[in-house]
């Protein structure tokens, strides 16, 4: 299956598209400026960075064994979804395809397959802590619109978002939103009107505070990875020192600027109420009241529980 292709050039350096010497507009800021305008503004720059480099990092892995048919992966994450991909039956046309609205609009779509229907599916890409998946039906919409601009012999029949995190790795499918609603927002960006976000039947406030929410737990994620990271090798350099402390038979050691003090193993004990219970079920009933005489009541406050998926 042949593809056409798109006249726009793209900058890999700088991600900028061009036609025709003029500079369109990706999608990223499109969505990010109009639909979560608010999803960024508590999240750590550098964070955000660190977690985009990572993820350039297992895009181009994913390009490469695309482009060489027979790659080595570097990345974890990227050997992972290839398995993934293999498994599920696709077979890719292209990677880093570059679409465009034939006007003020460009994207490059991460992974162009046929199915084993040999219906055309589109897949993005993510390595981020979790999937904002109103983000990607917005990103895959729009980017399924302007692949059959290009291709108007052709279909687009599934939309997909390929998470891989570490060793977790899913192909989650994502719902098409209606062209109605894409053109919708391309007007609305480009007329500079109030954008009311059609998929929001409930509180739009509740939404926009759960993009927030979103954005922060990535975040929080990768910066959990880095901190578990680091105290893994800090980890690996503490044995060592116990290792080598009780080699030498010393509990202290002293240094420019620290202190080593190696303690002794030691046993702890807790009484385990539900243990003894069970192994003395006629005594805790026969003394029931003297128990629970020992027991204080407190009242927890009331919380919010979110889980993303």
């Amino acid at each position: 299956m042949k593809l056409n292709q798109s006249l726009v050039s793209f900058n890999h350096e700088n991600h900028t598209y061009t036609l025709d010497g003029r500079e369109l507009s990706g999608i990223t800021g499109l969505i990010s400026g109009i639909v979560f305008p608010e999803m960024y503004k508590n999240v750590n720059e550098e964070l955000l960075n660190a977690a985009a480099q990572k993820g350039a990092a297992v895009h181009k892995d994913l390009e490469l064994g695309f482009i060489r048919g027979s790659h080595e992966y570097e990345t974890l994450e990227a050997a992972n979804a290839n398995r993934l991909l293999n498994e599920q039956g696709f077979e890719q046309l292209a990677a880093e395809y570059i679409v465009d609205n034939g006007d003020d609009l460009a994207t490059a779509i991460d992974n162009v397959s046929t199915n084993a229907e040999n219906e055309i599916v589109l897949i993005d890409y993510k390595t981020t802590a979790s999937l904002n998946r109103e983000y990607l039906q917005w990103q895959l919409s729009l980017g399924a619109d302007m692949f059959e601009r290009l291709n108007p012999e052709l279909e687009v029949s599934k939309l997909y978002a390929l998470h891989t995190r570490n060793s977790k790795c899913e192909l989650v499918e994502v719902k098409r939103i209606d062209r109605e609603f894409t053109d919708y927002l391309i007007d609305c960006w480009r007329n500079f009107t109030e954008f009311k976000n059609p998929l929001h039947e409930t509180d739009g406030e509740l939404e926009s505070l759960m993009n927030e929410y979103q954005a922060i737990e990535m975040s929080r994620a990768e910066a959990a990875d880095t901190l578990n990271y680091y105290k893994g090798i800090q980890d690996n350099i503490k044995a060592r020192i116990q290792d080598l402390m009780d080699e030498r038979g010393i509990n202290k050691h002293e240094g420019e600027g620290y202190r080593i003090t190696r303690t002794k193993d030691r046993v702890t004990k807790k009484f385990d109420f539900d243990t003894f219970k069970e192994n003395n079920a006629d005594f805790v009933a026969e003394h029931e009241q003297l128990w629970r005489s020992g027991i204080k009541e407190t009242t927890t406050k009331g919380y919010v529980t979110i889980k993303l998926q």
